[in-house]
């Protein structure tokens, strides 16, 4: 009896701990399935959609979002089918298979990094500046593979340069993302209120133009109000004529 209950408590442990890692694999593939499922449905949300968007700044800056979407869903999507253990026998190990899913994470996150720099392009130099930010991002992330290479052990290399790829492109690419958003939301509280433009002089400030805000701000935004085109002239004159300094103070 002694023996029998030896040999059945052997054969359960290799059972239990063979029933957590499955467990543990199926939890990690659901993971997977939803981030790329968001992801995905991020992307075809913004392709059918993004067309109506009134302002052609945005239209263009929602182009490399969809990139973004359906790329990094798509690699969400392969990371579980990895897990679950479907993928052709061979595909799935070596270098070519971890500098495929490199690559897939650099091409996601790049656009992610172009969305949110074209978000802050109000003026043709910052568009200049917003199509250059991805080479730079790019630069920065080349030498940093470099390095890795140089000194990473051959066991944590891809580990390495996974997590490289991932702080040095999906970070800045996010940051300008949520800061690009936060911007336009901020400019959008402030249509359809007024603005003044108020000229001191020794220590006097007279309002020589109210109008009421009619876009968002951008390099060109509308304005309407109780002005004529001589007025409109005399005030691009004034502003003109000398060096002015024209903080913004919200007046409530």
């Amino acid at each position: 009896m002694r023996g029998h209950a030896r040999r059945n408590t052997a054969t359960r442990r290799p059972f239990g701990a063979g029933g957590s890692v499955i467990v543990a694999t199926w939890n990690l593939a659901v993971v997977y399935f939803v981030y790329g499922l968001a992801f995905f449905s991020m992307g075809l949300a913004v392709w059918l959609e993004g067309g109506r968007a009134s302002d052609p700044r945005l239209r263009r800056a929602l182009q490399p979002l969809v990139v973004f979407g359906f790329l990094h869903g798509g690699h969400e999507w392969l990371e579980m089918f990895q897990q679950l253990g479907q993928l052709p026998a061979g595909l799935n190990s070596g270098d070519s298979w971890e500098i495929f899913r490199l690559a897939i994470i650099v091409l996601s996150m790049i656009p992610l990094a172009t969305f949110g720099a074209l978000l802050f392009a109000f003026t043709d130099r910052l568009r200049n500046i917003a199509r250059v930010t991805p080479l730079v991002l790019l630069g920065v992330w080349g030498l940093g593979v470099f390095g890795i290479r140089a000194s990473a052990a051959p066991d944590t290399l891809w580990a390495m340069l996974n997590v490289w790829t991932r702080y040095s492109l999906g970070v800045p690419g996010a940051l300008l993302a949520a800061g690009g958003l936060i911007m336009r939301d901020t400019t959008r509280e402030y249509i359809h209120k007024q603005m003044a433009i108020v000229l001191f002089e020794k220590g006097r400030g007279e309002a020589i133009s109210v109008a009421t805000i009619q876009g968002e701000f951008s390099n060109k935004f509308q304005i309407t109000g109780n002005f004529s085109a001589e007025d409109t002239t005399r005030l691009a004159t004034l502003m003109r004529s000398s060096f002015l300094h024209l903080p913004m103070v919200n007046m409530e």
